[in-house]
This record gives structure tokens, sequence and C-alpha cells, in this order.
């Protein structure tokens, strides 16, 4: 692990611990009470925006590598989109009780699908080029967006909870949620790292790659599915929180080597740290409601996005 990725990853920690502290606290009957009840109400709830963080900028990371262009991103490639319609379809039909271990499942299968149809389609047009491979996925972006629409109104009394869901939130985070979400990290930023020098060779160019004996194809396989299983997870947990999966490896490329193995690890811990950060703001900003994590994700994202952009005007 280099030096950054320890000095982010000691900083995650560290707000993580502050962050149980962070918004209004309730006092119960005793100083030693009102702790442990603080500790089992936010603990796991932070632990779970940490795990949600670095699946996304991870995925995000590895996207940008194997599709070679830094605006692929879960959401752009409607990956997000398929796993929230997936999330909302489960919400919207499955009775509570086992809502736990559908939501996960309908995410999945979602991404999934929605990647079976971006490939398809790029296979379709007949060209395998990275930017139709974007072009494809925006158009199923706007697809899958619009019947989760269809789907939220049709939820009828669960629209309003379906729809700060889907904005980003982290409420209803418990011991199941983080077990799958820290599982699904470990295994995908392990996976993704096998193939970190086939990125490297890549980024130079798909015909580069392949004269250095890596299997473009397959490695461009394996990528985009653990990152889409990835998002699904991250969406099926935290709702869909845009701007973390594409702003955070931007910002990791400005402060250290661009070796994709570095990349998909530091982008993972920085993206933690990011998204605790924007949990702790939207759970402690009003004294009297909680904003969906995806609006400040949003704020800060979108402004800090064009400045990169602008910042590397003449590179891009």
């Amino acid at each position: 692990m280099s030096k950054h990725s320890l000095f982010i990853g000691v900083a995650l920690i560290i707000v993580m611990v502050g962050a149980i502290f962070i918004g209004p606290i309730a006092l119960w009957d005793s100083p030693a009470h009102s702790f442990q009840l603080i500790l089992q109400l936010r603990f796991f709830r932070i632990c779970t925006a940490a795990s949600v963080g670095i699946l996304l900028s991870a995925a995000g990371a590895s996207l940008q590598g194997a599709l070679s262009n830094p605006l692929a991103d879960p959401y752009i490639l409607g990956i997000s989109s398929g796993a929230g319609l997936g999330a909302a379809i489960a919400v919207a039909t499955s009775p509570p009780s086992v809502l736990f271990l559908t939501l996960p499942v309908f995410a999945i299968v979602g991404a999934l699908l929605t990647t079976g149809l971006v490939v398809g389609g790029v296979r379709a047009v007949g060209h395998h080029s990275p930017a139709h491979f974007l072009m494809v996925g925006i158009a199923v972006n706007a697809l899958f967006s619009a019947l989760t629409l269809l789907m939220m109104v049709a939820s009828g009394p669960k629209m309003n909870w379906v729809i700060l869901w889907l904005m980003g939130d982290f409420s209803q985070a418990g011991a199941i949620q983080l077990l799958i979400s820290a599982t699904i990290a470990a295994i995908g930023m392990a996976v993704l790292m096998t193939h970190g020098s086939a990125l490297d060779a890549m980024s130079l160019g798909d015909d580069t790659a392949t004269s250095f004996g890596f299997n473009v194809r397959h490695t461009r396989f394996w990528v985009v599915g653990v990152a889409s299983i990835m998002t699904a997870v991250a969406v099926s947990l935290g709702g869909i929180v845009g701007f973390v999966a594409l702003i955070v490896p931007h910002i990791i490329r400005l402060i250290g080597p661009r070796s994709y193995r570095y990349l998909i690890v530091t982008s993972g811990i920085f993206g933690g740290l990011i998204l605790v950060v924007c949990d702790s703001i939207a759970r402690s900003l009003l004294p009297t409601a909680e904003l969906p994590v995806g609006v400040i994700t949003a704020m800060i994202g979108a402004p800090l996005f064009f400045y990169l952009l602008w910042s590397r005007r003449h590179v891009l």
C-alpha cells in the first residue's frame, strides 16, 4: 500500500470515529446508555456509508480504465439506473420482512441487465469503441430512469420513501447491510486489482494492450461485470449517489501515480472518506430533518467536476 493510501485510510478511520458524535444527540437515562445507543444507531450507518463509497469509487476508477474514457462511471453508463430500477421493483413488490434480501438481489439483476443491454447495443451498432459504450449507456440510462419513475408512481404509499431512498439514504443500515457491503467491496477490489496491469496497458490503446499479450475483450468483460455488481450492491444499500464514482478517481490521479492498482485502492478508500463526510453533513445540516446524501454529493461534486474539467482543458 502506498503512502497516499495509508494516509487516506488513517483519515477515513478518524473521520468515521468522529462522525459517530456529529449531529443531534439525545440524552437518555444516563450518559453511558446514551453512548451505547448512539454507537448502535450510527456505527452501522457510518461503516455502511464508507463501504458504499469504496464500492462506487473503485467501480468508477475501473470503468474509466476499461473504457479508456475519463467520463465513464456507473451513472452515465446506466448501471446505477438499472440497479435503481431493480431496487424500486423490490421495494414496491416485496413485504418488509424479506426486503433486506430482495433489495440487493433485484438491484444486481437490474445492473447486470443494464450491462447486458449496453454491451448488446454496442454490438448491434457494430462498433466496440469506448465512445459507443458511453452513447449506448446514456440511452439505456434514460430508459431505465423513466421505468424507475413509473415504478415509483406504482408503489403508491411507498413513493415518498422510495424517492428519499433513491436520492441516497443510509438511515436503514444495519449489521446485515454492513456485512454485505464490506464483503462485496473486499472481493470486488481484489478482483479488479488482478486486472490492474491490463488496465494500464489498455490506457495506451487496445492494440498496444493486445501486443503486450493482454486479452482486451476478456479484461473489459470482467472489469465491467465486477464493477456492475459493486454498483448494484452500493445502490441497493444507499440509493443512487451521484458524482462519487466520477469525481474521486480524477482527484486521486492528481495526487499520486496513475497505475490502476494504486488508483483502484486509493480511490476506494478516498471515496469511503468522502461519502462518510457527505452523510454526516446531510444528517446534521438541518436541525429538524435529514437531507438525502445524494443532494450533498451533487452540490459538492458538480462544481468540483467543472473545476477539474477547466483545469485540464488543454489535456482532455
